[in-house]
């Protein structure tokens, strides 16, 4: 049997972690799903900075290393390891730093006496060259206390330094009010401003935002230009699969190539999106991508047919569709030789939550939070756009408020997003709303198993949301906004019925979670129902499909020639 070897094209930034991504989810499931197809081989081409990503989505996701083969750029640009320490900084607690320099200080009041006194008597017993050569030989003793003290340094003065810009933002935006009071007719500018300091957006539009932005940019464009390389020398790999759009230059490669078009969230939220400057460049590529592309394939008939052919003018016969498998988390969590298989995987999963409760979340109520039998609803996603975060607060809100709900809510975006912070603040939520943003695969798995639902007001997917079929694989109800993609996945009227609710309407969303936990053993069963007929597709039918696609384009590729 002959090995054909299929390629699959990334070209991530930096510090992107993939087992965070819904995109990361997918590529793993893909690249499971394909490798166990006997007569194919994966490779896959990417910059040198993703390969450890890479590996460590790999071994979360249980896929052996030596099933793919990964070929990468040789070294990478010094400006990485910049971009690294500015990282690792922005995680530093420099109070936390402040007071060990403090502690350690006092704690050596006696050594700092004692070296004083040495430092003097030397000083003053110099008399010639030998006491003087004696007394630089005696310094040496200094050294390891400078060196203790530059490192604390220079993040004191990094400190100061962020704390003063933040201050003359917020000089310069009183500044701009006052200034708009005196001389702005109805306070348009005010209002303008407030948007903008809402937004945060005197800080990303700073110069050296846009300086780093720009250096990032032109490093992905020469760091993918080298990954193109590798990949058209390459010759043996029958085609070339890129699962985003976001990189337009997959499109300058000679060998045959297949364009994955998940969605077009920028397209659909264009003003939400365009307060993070960081969008504009991804706008762009996004723009370019779709012009420039040969043959396409997305997850759904709503992305082919309103986006791809209607917006477009795409021709329908270059662009195919491959819809998701279900996406499953039962294996991450099973417990097997026990007694009670069920019971240990439960008591698995509560710790696990608590372990992720304590380590991720800056406030000290959840840092020391021990309550393992805590019911709560959740939903596992990063803050974007379209991910309608503000309609599930608003619901779980009224719940908490009027319906004397007794859940907590548990997100997994990270709780720095302004807009986010802003509403469970000003509601007073911060002991109610828990934020989960770096959990790994097994305790997203954990926290789907734990909860009494699972919610994705999401307003704008690419394909099925993962949200239902991970829910049921670990035996959670699901609730799902009604949107096209939805629509997709579940088709029986029945189900739907139990299953979705109106994602513009919180209200809606707060009655529909009422019912399902009033009715949770119906609602789970009838869902199970269902899922046990989507959970015949798998992923290496996505695979296989893949397959026959850039199989069929290499055919008529050769007969062309």
């Amino acid at each position: 049997m002959s090995i054909k070897k299929y390629g699959i094209y990334l070209c991530y930034p930096p510090h992107v972690d993939l087992r965070k991504e819904g995109l990361g989810r997918y590529l793993a499931n893909f690249i499971k799903g394909t490798i166990n197809i006997p007569e194919v081989h994966i490779v896959i081409a990417c910059p040198c900075w993703l390969v450890n990503p890479l590996k460590s989505l790999l071994k979360d996701m249980h896929i052996m290393e030596d099933k793919v083969s990964i070929i990468t750029t040789n070294k990478q640009p010094y400006l990485v390891y910049i971009f690294n320490c500015i990282e690792k900084l922005k995680k530093i607690n420099y109070k936390r730093q402040a007071s060990i320099l403090i502690s350690f200080i006092k704690s050596q009041e006696r050594a700092k006496i004692f070296l004083e006194e040495k430092l003097i008597c030397s000083i003053v017993n110099i008399n010639n060259i030998v006491t003087f050569l004696g007394f630089l030989l005696s310094f040496i003793i200094y050294i390891p206390i400078i060196l203790f003290l530059i490192p604390t340094l220079v993040l004191f003065i990094f400190e100061k330094v962020k704390r003063l810009l933040i201050s003359i933002k917020k000089a310069t935006f009183n500044q701009l009010k006052i200034l708009s009071q005196n001389f702005v007719p109805a306070n348009k500018l005010v209002t303008c401003l407030g948007d903008l300091k809402k937004y945060n957006i005197c800080i990303r539009s700073s110069v050296l935002s846009r300086l780093s932005c720009k250096m990032l940019e032109k490093m992905l464009e020469k760091e993918s230009q080298k990954v193109n390389f590798i990949v058209d020398n390459n010759t043996d790999v029958v085609g070339w699969y890129c699962p985003t759009i976001f990189w337009p230059n997959f499109n300058k490669i000679k060998a045959l190539k297949l364009l994955c078009v998940p969605d077009v969230h920028l397209l659909n939220f264009p003003i939400t999106f365009a307060i993070d400057g960081s969008n504009t460049a991804r706008f762009s590529n996004l723009l370019k991508s779709i012009r420039t592309g040969d043959n396409f394939v997305t997850y759904s008939a709503n992305i082919k047919w309103n986006v791809l052919v209607n917006r477009y003018g795409i021709a329908p016969s270059k662009i195919s569709i491959v819809r998701h498998a279900p996406s499953t988390l039962d294996h991450f969590i099973k417990m097997e030789g026990c007694h009670d298989s069920k019971e240990a995987s439960i008591d698995y999963c509560k710790n696990l939550l608590i372990n992720a409760l304590n380590k991720n979340n800056e406030k000290q109520y959840s840092s020391n939070f021990k309550n393992r039998e805590v019911k709560f609803i959740f939903y596992a996603s990063q803050f974007r756009a379209n991910k309608n975060i503000k309609t599930l607060l608003h619901a779980y809100n009224y719940l908490l408020k009027k319906c004397h709900f007794q859940h907590k809510l548990i997100l997994t975006g990270h709780p720095s997003y302004q807009d986010i912070r802003n509403f469970v603040l000003d509601n007073k939520l911060e002991y109610d709303v828990l934020f989960l943003h770096n959990l790994t695969i097994t305790e997203l798995a954990a926290c789907y198993k734990l909860a009494d639902i699972a919610v994705c007001p999401s307003l704008s997917e690419g394909g099925g949301p993962f949200t239902f079929t991970e829910a049921l694989s670990v035996n959670t109800p699901a609730l799902i906004g009604r949107i096209p993609v939805a629509e997709e996945l579940i088709t029986d009227e029945k189900i739907r019925a139990i299953t979705f609710f109106d994602p513009y309407s919180y209200k809606d969303l707060a009655e529909k979670v009422q019912i399902t936990l009033q009715n949770k053993a119906q609602v789970l069963t009838k869902q199970l129902e269902y899922f046990s007929i989507l959970n015949k597709r798998t992923w290496s039918d996505v695979g296989s499909e893949h397959i026959a696609i850039l199989d069929n384009l290499s055919l008529g590729r050769n007969n062309e020639h």
